[in-house]
């Protein structure tokens, strides 16, 4: 399987196992999300 379908195949099945699934971090920019989820772990 390519990477890009694979990367398909498995957020397709994120979105069918967690339909309501809600990002709880707030950020503004890209890399706050990236600088939150980061120091989050």
């Amino acid at each position: 399987m390519k990477a890009k379908a694979a990367v398909k195949r498995i957020i397709e099945t994120l979105k069918d196992v967690y339909p309501d699934a809600l990002c709880s971090l707030q950020y503004a920019k890209d890399y706050e999300l990236l600088f939150a989820v980061r120091l989050s772990a």
